[in-house]
């Protein structure tokens, strides 16, 4: 297992879907998830980030989502504890 991985870089991958990955809550030390430049389209696919309560950032720019108002917001609201989205510290 991964369990000693702090960062997961699946940038400029054609990710539609955040899955199969429902196993982040067993990534206990992962504090950066890397998405930018994907595909993902639908907000059921961040419910996922609620695995992993070590989480600090996440890149989701260049993603459909991410062009949508309020992103940052929605996905605070699925993650509170995020420190940084996209390079933007959260407040």
């Amino acid at each position: 297992m991964l369990t000693n991985l702090n960062m997961l870089e699946l940038g400029d991958n054609k990710i539609k879907k955040i899955e199969n990955i429902d196993s982040l809550a067993n990534l206990i030390r992962l504090e950066e998830l890397w998405l930018s430049n994907n595909s993902i389209d639908n907000w059921k696919n961040m419910k996922v980030l609620k695995e992993n309560k070590t989480l600090k950032t996440v890149y989701l720019e260049h993603n459909p989502v991410a062009d949508e108002a309020m992103y940052r917001l929605k996905l605070r609201d699925i993650a509170p504890w995020l420190e940084k989205i996209d390079a933007t510290l959260c407040r």
